[in-house]
């Protein structure tokens, strides 16, 4: 599959056919598969701009701290779009660098909401860690997918909220 999908960048970059050509730069892929064998954090994805959208072989995923038995680990879904780069230039050996934002996929409807104050983590159900740097507003709060169920830390107020307004509270 790596020869066809270098053969097939190749062909897309109209570049010469040498033994030692290579892909530098990067490619946008789609993801196809996060169910690595191997267990080793890998996905696979299709190239959506070259002819007969080939496949990728198991491509790492760049993680923030990524160590042995630590970092984060937040793989991309299936039908995400994702930026692809090749180490050494070599198509056998893709990875992910980052997952992107697009048309149809776009960022948390409260990610506009201020003066880039905010940074958040949003699972795919919608469970969401919030920062807050808003001056005078400063919070984190961590809040379940409906809102309902809210730890607040008010750094402003110097108070920890515990609030739930379906369900029990149990300290």
């Amino acid at each position: 599959m790596a020869d066809n999908l270098y053969k097939l960048i190749e062909k897309a970059h109209e570049t010469a056919s040498t033994a030692d050509a290579k892909q530098f730069g990067v490619e946008i892929g789609i993801v196809t598969n996060v169910k690595d064998p191997d267990q080793l954090g890998r996905v696979k994805v299709c190239f959506p701009r070259l002819p007969g959208k080939p496949e990728s072989d198991w491509c790492r995923v760049v993680q923030p701290a990524a160590g042995a038995g630590r970092g984060f680990y937040w793989l991309p879904h299936v039908n995400d779009e994702v930026l692809i780069a090749f180490e050494r230039g070599e198509a056998h050996r893709p990875y992910v660098v980052g997952s992107l934002w697009n048309g149809k996929d776009k960022p948390m409807k409260t990610a506009y909401a201020d003066e880039n104050t905010t940074v958040m983590i949003q699972t795919k159900a919608g469970h969401q860690i919030m920062l807050d740097d808003k001056s005078g507003q400063e919070k984190i709060v961590i809040a379940d997918k409906s809102g309902n169920r809210t730890i607040t830390f008010d750094v402003t107020n110097k108070k920890f909220l515990v609030e739930a307004k379906e369900g029990d509270v149990e300290i």
